[in-house]
């Protein structure tokens, strides 16, 4: 329990090696502790951070091996998810997606899901299934106000553009601009 702390401690003073050898020490000396996984989790989120998408996914895939009955499976997958889409494993990431999307088990999943598949789609170059997604994903979203949101409109907005539907791209631009979005996207939308 101590290691545990003392990982947070590090992780909130800006120490992620030092954190992450604390996370590991717990996973590699005590993998009957109920911290163990937890602590896999929280390695692989430092080691996201850090960029290190192999990493996080080796932590994060030792996690759903080793603790397959532990409360975090499901934020594990969908974590493993992402992980592996940031990293630019879009087929890899787009199948996990779908097993997350499948098991259902929250609102909140299942909207990271939807937005997930659609952006594998949109990497991959295809057209109708990341517009299929993403307008899912955006239902899923307006009604929680996810931050996403104007993301998932200029994402929407450039497919439809890419298909010849200006008028629907026009429609999810100008939405995207009443959301949030990054400089960058500002710009492009």
């Amino acid at each position: 329990n101590a290691h545990y702390a003392l990982g947070i401690l590090y992780t909130i003073e800006d120490q992620p090696s030092t954190a992450l050898s604390q996370y590991k020490l717990i996973s590699a000396q005590f993998p009957h502790n109920p911290l163990a996984p937890y602590s896999l989790l929280k390695a692989s989120k430092l080691k996201t951070d850090l960029r290190d998408f192999g990493g996080a996914r080796t932590d994060l895939n030792d996690l759903l091996m080793q603790y397959p009955d532990s409360r975090l499976v499901d934020e594990a997958s969908l974590h493993l998810a992402e992980t592996t889409l940031a990293g630019g494993l879009y087929e890899d990431a787009g199948r996990m997606f779908e097993k997350v999307y499948a098991l259902n088990i929250s609102e909140t999943s299942r909207c990271s899901a939807t937005y997930g598949l659609g952006r594998c789609a949109y990497e991959q170059g295809d057209w109708a299934a990341a517009r299929k997604w993403l307008s899912q994903a955006i239902d899923l979203m307006t009604s929680s106000g996810d931050w996403r949101l104007g993301t998932a409109y200029t994402l929407l907005g450039r497919i439809c553009t890419r298909m010849g539907d200006y008028e629907t791209a026009s429609r999810a631009f100008r939405t995207a601009m009443d959301k949030q979005l990054s400089g960058q996207e500002y710009f492009d939308v």
